[in-house]
């Protein structure tokens, strides 16, 4: 029988009895589907929400995992029912941000915290984005060209009043309108 040891309470355990339990088995899936940079921060942000008298229940991890791992999934961040773009490296930084907050009332409640910190972070993302993107049209010149380049003697021709580009700089050439003919 394989035993392993929880990096962050150091209980021993049998490997086989983590994955018999069934609550076990879904926070395994949950994070294997998680993006690798957010499953590294996501045990040590978990175990924020330790009871300080007790460990802290496989069902309240799961739970916690459902609220969270949809919207990881879908690099999308929702409050206050608006939904803002998150991709997992804006995750990460509100992860790290949230595990790293030297007053934090432990234990944690719920994500709500994380999802604000993740708000804040990915509102900004949009302005920068934002920004960027009004500095392309601000310096982007004022013509646009509609089709392809013309060429010369078609220009020419149309501006002289000729069918054909040809009969144009024969014309300029001469001196004198051609007669025009289907060539």
């Amino acid at each position: 029988m394989i035993n392993v040891t929880c990096p962050f309470c150091a209980n021993h355990f049998p490997l086989q009895a983590g994955l018999n339990e069934a609550d076990s088995r879904r926070f395994a899936e949950m994070m294997g589907e998680l993006p690798p940079q957010v499953a590294r921060q996501m045990p040590a942000y978990l175990m924020l929400h330790k009871p300080k008298k007790q460990g802290l229940r496989m069902s309240k991890i799961v739970s916690l995992m459902q609220d969270l791992a949809p919207e990881i999934k879908a690099a999308q961040v929702t409050r206050d029912g608006i939904t803002h773009a998150a991709p997992a490296a804006v995750w990460v930084a509100a992860l790290e941000k949230v595990i790293e907050m030297p007053n934090l009332q432990l234990p944690l409640a719920g994500n709500g915290l994380l999802r604000e910190i993740c708000v804040r972070l990915a509102s900004r993302e949009e302005g920068k984005q934002e920004r960027k993107t009004e500095e392309v049209k601000r310096y982007r010149p004022a013509t646009t060209v509609a089709s392809a380049p013309k060429a010369a003697g078609d220009v020419v021709a149309k501006a002289a009043g000729y069918k054909s580009g040809a009969a144009a700089i024969r014309g300029l050439l001469s001196g004198k309108k051609e007669q025009e003919s289907d060539e």
